[in-house]
């Protein structure tokens, strides 16, 4: 945005916003450790304020108007001229606001193209706010789609504290070592399915605490507060805590939860291979799917959707049977299963012998990302017009994709998932996709009258 108006001015500003949680401090370190490798002077003048210039031909820097004294005085006619400022603070809209903004157009673009993306990896839902400079070449930031720098963020931290994790000449290597021996010790021979959720709340227990014990550690070990490592991996610690103990842990807390709810599990198993028989278009209708959700269907058998479902106007004939008598003749397409992408994900929780996705917390996003596509499926399927809005429409379709994977043992991940996380937790997100396996896997297992369901179809 112009500071001034008049043609000859190089004025700049450029503003971004983050959320509240983003450290003031980690915002203005991005700030002054780019300024620093640009050549600049750096001088933090009061809390949420930095200024700064660049260090040619005698420049220093600005005081700006500042209370608080400074041991120099700059020359008047370079100070105005050559400072930088950034300043964060709490917009009346509920963001953490920063502002960087100078005198010199061409120094201060060259700041914000090199701040920015240190500016994203602090948190990727920062956003832009305001137009930028007069004169600007920066372009929008467009965000990763596929997520690569963060992935590759993502597997650096893990490697990282996985070698501090794992020595065993460190103390902290010694303590994770002592804790892993005691938990299998304690927990051995299914001894922790009785127990159950204890076992799962020492892992996340000791989770909570190693990171304050490696932030320590690593941030002694690093040769300044702007260190790259303290920037990209420490933000990752308890991710990547989390991750290395159920490497360790994992199979025998799966094991657990795998043999407490085998009873519930069977029950579901006995249920769902029944079904699976059905023509999709049959259970579909069966579990009360929307016919609007269920794209790429030809006249015939969209019909057959939305047809009355009263028995007494139905031969009597099996499922099997109906759908083939409704097959329009010569009909010998198969189309790919409706919410096939959404069945898939959920088959991706199958696992034998660890945690699905490594740790919980990696599999509740696997699992917000199976309603994403159910959602994205759903739009797809009506042009737009209609989206999952209402437990009675996103439920049925969640049966069916249910139905449809090769997940055999929902009531031990839903039990697994939901005991990882916290009261806020199953408030959030996070919390409803749980209880929404946790509905499903109930009804298909203890709720679904098949009889009643057979005379019905």
């Amino acid at each position: 945005s112009t500071m001034s108006e008049q043609p000859r001015s190089t004025a700049a500003e450029l503003r971004r916003s983050f959320p509240l949680e983003v450290d003031t401090d980690e915002i203005l370190n991005a700030f002054t450790d780019t300024a620093k490798g640009l050549g600049c002077r750096v001088r933090r003048a009061c809390p949420g304020f930095v200024a700064v210039i660049r260090e040619d031909k005698g420049s220093i820097f600005g005081c700006l108007g500042l209370r608080t004294p400074w041991n120099f005085k700059p020359p008047p006619d370079r100070s105005e001229a050559t400072a930088i400022t950034c300043t964060v603070d709490v917009s009346p809209d509920g963001y953490k606001a920063m502002c960087i903004s100078g005198p010199s157009r061409t120094v201060t673009l060259s700041l914000i193209e090199l701040v920015e993306p240190r500016l994203r990896q602090l948190n990727h839902h920062w956003v832009s706010r305001g137009p930028q400079a007069v004169g600007s070449e920066l372009k929008w930031e467009q965000s990763d789609p596929c997520g690569a720098e963060a992935s590759k963020l993502d597997n650096a931290a893990y490697y990282y504290f996985f070698k501090l994790l794992s020595n065993p000449e460190d103390p902290i290597g010694q303590q994770v070592d002592q804790f892993v021996t005691e938990f299998l010790a304690k927990y051995g021979d299914r001894s922790g399915v009785a127990v159950l959720p204890a076992p799962m709340n020492e892992i996340l227990h000791m989770a909570e605490q190693l990171p304050g014990v490696i932030e320590a550690s690593v941030r002694s070990a690093a040769r300044g507060p702007g260190s790259q490592v303290i920037q990209d991996i420490l933000p990752r610690c308890k991710v990547s805590v989390e991750r290395f103990l159920f490497s360790k842990l994992g199979a025998r807390v799966w094991s657990c939860y795998r043999s407490r709810y085998s009873a519930e599990d069977e029950a579901y198993v006995h249920k769902v291979r029944q079904l699976r028989q059905w023509p999709a278009e049959v259970l579909m209708r069966a579990l009360g799917v929307d016919p609007c959700f269920v794209g790429g269907m030809d006249a015939q058998k969209s019909a057959l959707l939305a047809e009355s479902t009263a028995a007494s106007t139905r031969d009597a004939c099996s499922p099997r049977e109906e759908e083939e008598r409704q097959a329009p003749p010569g009909d010998d397409t198969k189309r790919p299963m409706p919410f096939a992408r959404a069945s898939a994900g959920l088959t991706q929780f199958v696992s034998s012998s660890a945690v699905p996705h490594d740790c919980p917390r990696r599999a509740c996003h696997q699992l917000l990302g199976v309603l994403t596509e159910l959602q994205t499926a759903a739009l797809e399927a009506t042009g737009g017009q209609r989206e999952l809005t209402t437990m009675d429409d996103k439920l049925p379709v969640f049966l069916f994709a249910l139905v449809h994977s090769e997940l055999d043992y929902p009531f031990a991940v839903w039990h697994l998932l939901l005991d990882s996380l916290s009261a806020d937790q199953r408030m959030e997100t996070e919390g409803r996709a749980v209880t929404l396996l946790e509905i499903a896997s109930k009804y298909l297992a203890f709720e679904l009258d098949m009889d009643h369901l057979m005379s019905q179809w």
